[in-house]
């Protein structure tokens, strides 16, 4: 494909993506995942979900029954080298002192307000929604791409 034609290609998904890529991201924040006491296998479910609807093999593994992590892996033509995006599904607890609801996801002035909006549930988001435009693009991966994500 012409180097051209595929800039202007995924220039196009990523911008009528980007609505989802926020929806995505107020979704995660509306999933309690609280640690501790260990609030997992809400989000670790939906996450592993999101990633299979687009063509990710997917695994949960567990540390201990309560801890899930997911692990996916969109294969490549040649399965090397591999890319990683990694990152963390826990919050910490939301304490006092909220205006508003820590896990209603509100949006004021074009942010997004609630726990974990910026650590680290919005880079999930964008990493799952990275990985759908590259599949959107018709792109051929030569290595494999892999996402952890871990409590």
């Amino acid at each position: 494909m012409d180097f051209t034609l595929l800039k202007d290609k995924i220039s196009q998904i990523v911008d009528e993506s980007a609505e989802e890529v926020l929806e995505l991201t107020k979704e995660l924040v509306r999933i309690p995942s609280r640690n501790p006491p260990g609030e997992y296998e809400r989000i670790s479910k939906f996450i592993a979900d999101k990633l299979k609807d687009i063509g990710f093999d997917v695994t949960v593994v567990r540390s201990k029954p309560t801890k899930p992590n997911v692990i996916a892996r969109l294969k490549g033509v040649t399965g090397k080298p591999t890319l990683m995006y990694s990152s963390h599904m826990d919050t910490v607890p939301e304490g006092s002192g909220w205006t508003v609801d820590p896990f209603g996801a509100t949006t004021k002035e074009g942010k997004i307000f609630g726990r974990g909006s910026l650590d680290a549930k919005s880079r999930i988001a964008v990493y799952i929604m990275a990985a759908k435009t590259l599949l959107d693009a018709g792109l051929t991966l030569k290595g494999d791409l892999l996402e952890v994500v871990s409590r």
